[in-house]
């Protein structure tokens, strides 16, 4: 005899086929006959979360919850509902109940280490993923989620191998392929990166997130129309899909349409008004156009959602160094405060280190940044590496380059060693440093992106160096030197730095320009290198000068400019500023400290070799960079070097002419004088930075998200 189905039967049959109308009519049917019913409340409320509304799913699993204290599923069925509601507190309570009443079972662990992950618990998350796995080891759910801990630990090989170990059991587990894809991109292999996400995608092609991650990775591959076509693909299934809106825009910003972009962003923050990324992503557009007080407020709107965003709080002090609201005292002690943070967190630096005193042995000299690659500080790093001595100097170069290109294959050329450091934490960092044995440490990138100022924290060398890639202090006390010159770091600004200021100090640069050919260039770059290089500071090239627009001063002199600043010198019919024989002063008389409110940046000839406001990241068609940390406007006077009215270079009247040279110690040699106790000397030779141009667009930072296992009801 055939037993009787009963309706809630039916109803769990009809939830099985996915005919939810179904399930919801039967069991609202049963329930109005059998109110108290633990079992139909709780499948009534799955049903109710999956049709979208959790607020009727989560009061009537509750209701069920309460009605059948021991009712381990209900308790995990109300977990993920709280979870997606935002509630993570009360998610984590549910699931730890669940793990209580069911202990062995492998997706209440798995449920619980997501939502701890939500709560920035990976260590724990960790454990109980390895938990669930020594229960069921074949659940690639639990290897997925133990991925997603790992890399929140910074252990990305570990990560990857617990994300290859779920497709081992689910070869097209969309969620371990996406994250899979998200770990290659963040560390420097994007195009394979690009290829997991497509396997994605195929095994589940209504994913938005995964498509917006791929266009994401496109943009960064400089596949601007793939990428701009997977964001449209995201927006056409999610025309509400913030981050996707926010990608679209930084396509726009790559391009050059900022305004487009700042309106994108608006758009996209109506889809998600308390998006961290986002936000960020507009304040960097805002700091691109110039606007440094409406990024600045920005970046505090991201430090406030997320007070643990490291780069919002880096970018904050690079947009400060360009807001004329502050002093040159408020942007040291912003900087101050953030070196001091960081040095907290990364724990006790070094105080010995193994260096050999060795006069007879080659100094080791170590460059760490995240720009050897396309990018204004590798043009001007390339000839620095060309001319070392290899009998005196032994280079090492430490790529934080997640995205390597021909130019990062140039200057690995150049090195005696190369590193690439992306997959490695701060402290690993520190140690492979500390391991090779590295003499002086020159650090690139300061407060700019991708930098690892907190393995340099760590003391790993004896002598550490900023120098190039950012217009302020680091703040930092482990760094006991800033390389850089009286233009960019005028006389009296000391105070406002804790490195020992280094370089050339005095009030002009000497010598002779020099030609710089450098060994198996492409042809253009060679061309663009035949122009002779100035031996001066950043951005003495000679190429073109940008178009300068008409004066609009009258016959009787200049027209005048808020803060005291002379407008540069340029004569109309004169072409390009070129440096002649004789040496120029690139920048020119300096002004003392202090800033005046409401003052207006001047253009002078070589700012379009400079990137944007960052010092760091590419160049954009805004051509807004100005140094401008301590207040210091650089202008043209009676010494610098100018065109004739018959547009031939001529010395004026302050600059020493030529043939009467007076050598000098230059450069990393001078500046680390007396620094370097118990290490051999340096050999001192002149080096001359390259000519640069402008590089089109900018990438933001890749913004990607973990996802977890997907919704399981027992």
């Amino acid at each position: 005899m055939t037993a009787r189905r009963s309706p809630l039967d039916d109803a769990l049959g009809a939830w099985r086929r996915g005919d939810l109308a179904t399930a919801e009519r039967l069991l609202s049917s049963h329930l109005a006959q059998r109110p108290k019913d633990a079992k139909a409340l709780g499948l009534l409320g799955t049903v109710r979360a999956r049709r979208g509304d959790l607020a009727a799913a989560a009061d009537l699993l509750e209701k069920a919850t309460r009605l059948d204290p021991k009712d381990a599923g209900a308790r995990f069925n109300l977990g993920n509902v709280q979870r997606n509601q935002g509630r993570t507190a009360d998610a984590v309570a549910a699931f730890r109940a669940a793990v209580k009443l069911a202990p062995r079972s492998p997706e209440a662990h798995v449920g619980l280490a997501v939502a701890l992950l939500d709560q920035g618990e990976a260590k724990e998350a960790e454990q109980l993923c390895r938990r669930a796995i020594g229960l069921k080891a074949d659940l690639a759910d639990a290897h997925n989620t133990l991925g997603i801990a790992l890399r929140a630990q910074d252990r990305p090989k570990e990560a990857e191998a617990a994300f290859s170990a779920a497709l081992t059991h689910a070869p097209r587990h969309g969620a371990a392929l996406s994250n899979l894809g998200n770990l290659l991109s963040a560390t420097g292999r994007a195009a394979d990166a690009v290829e997991v996400y497509s396997q994605a995608l195929a095994a589940d092609p209504d994913n938005p997130d995964t498509q917006y991650n791929l266009g994401n990775t496109l943009f960064a591959l400089k596949r601007v129309d793939e990428a701009e076509q997977a964001l449209r693909g995201t927006l056409a299934r999610n025309p509400r899909h913030g981050p996707a809106l926010g990608a679209l825009a930084n396509v726009l910003v790559g391009r050059g349409r900022h305004d487009e972009a700042v309106g994108l962003f608006r758009e996209a923050l109506g889809a998600a008004p308390d998006s961290p990324d986002i936000l960020y992503n507009l304040a960097n557009t805002q700091r691109d156009l110039g606007r440094a007080d409406e990024a600045e407020a920005t970046y505090r709107r991201v430090l406030d959602l997320n007070p643990n965003h490291a780069q919002a709080r880096q970018d904050l002090l690079l947009a400060s160094c360009y807001n004329p609201a502050h002093t040159p005292a408020e942007v040291f002690a912003l900087h101050r405060k953030q070196g001091d943070a960081i040095a907290a967190a990364a724990g006790r630096a070094r105080t010995r280190h193994a260096n050999a005193p060795d006069p007879a042995r080659r100094l080791r000299v170590g460059y760490l940044s995240p720009d050897l690659r396309r990018h204004p500080v590798a043009g001007f790093m390339e000839p620095v590496l060309a001319h070392h001595d290899p009998g005196v100097v032994e280079v090492t170069g430490y790529a934080a380059v997640t995205h390597p290109d021909a130019t990062t294959e140039r200057l690995r050329a150049l090195a005696h060693h190369w590193v690439n450091v992306t997959p490695l934490s701060d402290e690993a960092l520190a140690d492979r440093i500390a391991a090779d044995g590295i003499d002086i440490l020159v650090e690139l990138a300061g407060h700019t992106g991708g930098s690892r100022l907190s393995a340099v924290a760590l003391r790993p060398a004896p002598v550490q160096v900023s120098y190039l890639g950012y217009p302020a202090t680091t703040g930092l006390s482990a760094i006991g030197y800033r390389l850089t010159d009286a233009a960019c770091d005028p006389p009296g600004t000391e105070a406002f730095h804790t490195e020992r200021l280094a370089g050339d100090a005095g009030p002009r640069h000497r010598g002779r320009t020099r030609d710089v050919r450098l060994p198996d260039q492409p042809a253009e770059a060679q061309r663009r290198r035949d122009r002779p290089v100035g031996a001066g500071a950043r951005g003495n090239a000679r190429v073109p000068a940008p178009p300068v627009p008409d004066d609009p001063a009258p016959r009787g002199g200049p027209a005048p400019v808020p803060g005291g600043v002379r407008r540069p010198r340029h004569r109309p019919g004169t072409g390009g500023i070129r440096l002649g024989d004789a040496p120029r002063r690139p920048h020119g008389r300096v002004r003392a400290p202090g800033r005046v409110p409401g003052h207006l940046p001047v253009l002078r000839p070589h700012d379009h070799l400079r990137g944007p406001l960052d010092g760091g990241a590419d160049g954009h068609p805004g051509g807004v960079g100005l140094r401008r940390a301590h207040g210091g406007e650089r202008q043209y006077d009676r010494g610098s070097h100018a065109p004739d009215r018959r547009g031939r270079g001529r010395v004026r009247r302050g600059c020493r002419r030529p043939g009467r040279r007076r050598g000098r110690p230059g450069g990393l040699a001078r500046g680390l004088k007396g620094a370097r106790a118990g290490l051999p000397p340096v050999r001192r030779g002149r080096v001359h930075p390259p000519p640069g141009g402008r590089l089109p667009g900018h990438v933001d930072r890749l913004v990607h998200g973990s996802v977890g296992p997907p919704e399981r009801v027992k």
